[in-house]
This record gives structure tokens, C-alpha cells and sequence, in this order.
């Protein structure tokens, strides 16, 4: 059986830590490492992380000497990842216990480079579910809007370290700009058909204080990815489209 990789950037999270690492620590996929990279917290999220490396030798804690962002901590947590598949979680989120082990049946059956799930938005205002079901249309069309949960994807690892894929250093949506890249490199995709993923939608996090990080993004993914679609002008309307849609959720 194979080692699956999570990697886990930290800021902040101690209300929702516990329930993040419960689901990694308890997943039916035993052979897993937890790489936890803690981004100068200033709560207790760090000493919650110590407290769990105590009786859980599978969970390895990064430490950073100043706040970078969770792009950052991400590539850091690549840079040392031994798995042959790697995940990515948010620390305010969680997995369902059988996530690792239904991702790697699927991706294991056949020559596949990522396995997608779809996911549950989890509102903690309310403590409603909102239900999002991610078809393999909406995954390949090579769009953010495709990639919006840069978490709900289980990769083989030696797509990443072949293309030298690794995240850019922006505030917010630089798991889309990862899924993007991901995406150009490879057209064996798979699709497990349930949800594993929750979200948690909540007040203070990164995506909902995004503001004028999220202008400023914009450009920054155009000038990268519009070169690709050359001169088809369906494709980079539909792709310009499908940044700009995301800055009206920041005001």
C-alpha cells in the first residue's frame, strides 16, 4: 500500500483544529504522513499540533519564522513530502474517514495522474450543508470555477515533482492557479463519485477578508494562463469570465 501525503498550512485555527485533525489522524488509510505547517500562529493552534504529535508519530510540524501566506506553507510541505499521492486540507476543514482509501481505489484502477470528489459546504453561521456536486465536464474545462477547492483532489505525487508544480505565493485563489497547472500537464483524471470534502464557509477566514487581494490576483492568472488558449476568443472569455467572478464575494 502505498504513503498518501496531507499537507496542512496553519494560521490561526484553534476553535476548528481538532475536528480538522481527527478526520486525518482516524482515516481507514492508515499509511499517511501529516505534514502540518504551522505560519506563525498566534492562538494556541501550535500547541494543539504539538499536543497531537505527541501520541501521533505520522504527524510532522513545520514551523515558520514569519506569517507567508498558505501558498507558502504549502511548498514547504511538498518540499518534503515522501508520499507517492498527496492531498491538501485546510485546517478549518475536514475529511471523511474513508477519503484517503476511496481516492487512492479509484486513482489506483487504471493510469491516472488526479482523482477529484466533490465536495460538502459546511455554513458555520447556521450549521446548514450546502451540497456541491462536481462532474468531470465542470473539472477538465480548465477554469477556476472547475478547480474552486483546490482540497477536493488526490494526486499522484510524481506529477507534481516532473513538472516542478508548486503554489504561487498569493493570499487567496492560489489553489487555482495550482489546480490550473495541474491540469495543463495531464489529461488522466478520474472521478470518485461522492463527496469527502467539508468546507467550512465562515466569518474572518482568508476567502472572506480576500478584498483587493483578489483584484490584484486577477492579472496575475490572466497574464499566466491567457497565452495558452493562443487565439481562441470563446476560450479566454469563458476563462477571464470565470476569474472575475470571484470578486464580487470580497464586497
Amino acid at each position: 500500500m502505498p504513503k498518501i501525503s496531507i499537507i496542512l498550512p496553519i494560521y490561526n485555527v484553534e476553535l476548528y483544529l481538532k475536528e480538522c485533525l481527527d478526520s486525518l489522524i482516524n482515516q481507514t488509510l492508515k499509511d499517511i504522513e501529516i505534514i502540518c505547517i504551522d505560519d506563525k500562529s498566534t492562538d494556541n493552534s501550535l500547541f494543539i499540533l504539538k499536543e497531537y504529535a505527541s501520541y501521533d508519530n505520522r504527524i510532522i510540524i513545520l514551523e515558520q519564522e514569519i506569517n507567508q501566506d498558505p501558498g507558502v506553507a504549502r511548498n514547504r510541505g511538498i518540499d518534503i513530502a515522501k508520499g507517492d499521492y498527496i492531498m491538501f486540507c485546510d485546517p478549518d476543514n475536514w475529511y471523511e474517514l474513508d477519503a484517503c482509501e476511496i481516492c487512492y481505489d479509484k486513482i489506483s484502477k487504471g493510469d491516472n495522474d488526479i482523482a477529484f470528489f466533490s465536495l460538502n459546504r459546511y455554513l458555520d453561521d447556521t450549521g446548514e450543508f450546502k451540497y456541491r456536486i462536481v462532474t468531470t465536464n465542470d473539472f477538465i474545462s480548465k477554469t477556476p470555477n472547475s478547480f474552486w477547492c483546490g482540497k477536493n483532489v488526490f494526486i499522484n505525487f510524481k506529477i507534481i515533482n516532473k513538472n516542478n508544480i508548486e503554489f504561487p505565493n498569493y493570499i487567496i485563489h492560489e489553489d487555482h492557479d495550482f489546480g490550473l497547472t495541474l491540469l495543463m500537464h495531464t489529461n488522466n483524471i478520474c472521478r470518485a463519485e461522492t463527496r469527502l470534502y467539508y468546507y467550512r464557509l465562515r466569518t474572518g477566514s482568508i476567502m472572506n477578508r480576500g478584498g483587493k487581494n483578489t483584484i490584484n490576483n486577477v492579472p496575475k492568472i490572466l497574464k499566466k494562463y491567457l497565452p495558452i488558449f493562443k487565439d481562441d476568443i470563446n476560450q479566454i472569455l469563458n476563462f477571464y469570465n470565470a476569474i472575475s467572478c470571484f470578486i464580487p464575494h470580497f464586497y
